[in-house]
């Protein structure tokens, strides 16, 4: 039984977000598949809870702060679903700007399947407009730092990751029992890579999905926001805010996991700040 609860944040991308739940709602036939929507749409003033409301009145709408931000919604999100009576087997963490393929969720059950619960499953999603990785999984290249290279799925079997985005991440409750959902450590980003390292360190790995399951535009370009023109002031903003460099949640994540990384970690942030340059 794949009794699944889809856990989606979103803020004032109405468009997006219907699409998001329209391509839900085309998926292929899974048979046992049962899947219950979870969406907080935090204070969004584009008319998001109407619209869905509308068109897809099964969804549960949570509303959320307007000061949730990414990991904050998708954690009330988890809340609400774990409190529900008839416990679900399944939670499927996906972003309300990926729009995944008719038969992403008939493949990535696939690769449930062979990998088995006591696993994370990483979706693999790709650029609409250049057809290469955009978010997914990656591996690390040593264990001393956060460096880390894409693993491109080869269209035959899932393969083993260090970090996973969580536009598209299918959790197994098991898994879930032992390590819990997304930490209240991180407000926006960080969050589902700090969830697929907590579970490396507990034993559980990590795998992203045989095939691409859907299209997203990578729109994390930090290098590029510091670089356009930006005064001093607004870098050093942009390095303290939970939507740019996250100063403390980075360095947070970086003291827990990769403990000697952190004087080049503080260092490095501060020189991509004040000399962008370099």
């Amino acid at each position: 039984m794949y009794k699944t609860a889809v856990l989606i944040t979103s803020y004032n991308r109405k468009e997006k977000t219907l699409n998001c739940l329209k391509k839900i709602e085309e998926q292929d036939n899974v048979p046992g598949m049962e899947l219950t929507i979870y969406l907080v749409d935090d204070n969004s003033s584009d008319g998001t809870t109407e619209a869905v409301r509308f068109h897809y009145p099964r969804v549960n709408i949570i509303k959320g702060t307007g000061q949730l931000f990414w990991a904050g919604g998708m954690r009330t999100a988890w809340q609400k679903a774990l409190k529900e009576t008839n416990k679900f087997n399944y939670y499927l963490l996906l972003n309300d700007d990926t729009f995944l393929f008719k038969n992403a969720l008939k493949s990535f059950f696939a690769d449930l399947s062979s990998v088995g619960d006591n696993a994370i499953l990483v979706g693999s999603i790709k650029d609409p407009d250049t057809g290469n990785f955009s978010y997914g999984g990656r591996i690390l290249i040593n264990n001393y730092n956060i460096a880390s290279t894409e693993v491109i799925p080869d269209n035959n079997s899932p393969q083993l990751c260090d970090l996973g985005n969580g536009n598209v991440m299918l959790i197994p409750s098991i898994v879930v029992d032992k390590i819990g959902i997304l930490s209240d450590q991180y407000t926006h980003v960080l969050a589902d890579i700090e969830y697929t390292t907590k579970a490396k360190k507990a034993g559980i790995s990590s795998y992203i999905s045989s095939f691409y399951l859907g299209e997203c535009k990578n729109d994390h370009d930090p290098d590029q926001k510091r670089k356009n023109g930006f005064s001093l002031q607004q870098r050093i903003e942009y390095l303290y805010s939970v939507k740019g460099f996250s100063y403390k949640e980075y360095l947070y994540f970086i003291r827990t996991y990769f403990p000697f990384y952190l004087p080049q970690a503080w260092l490095s942030l501060w020189i991509k700040t004040i000399l962008p340059p370099i």
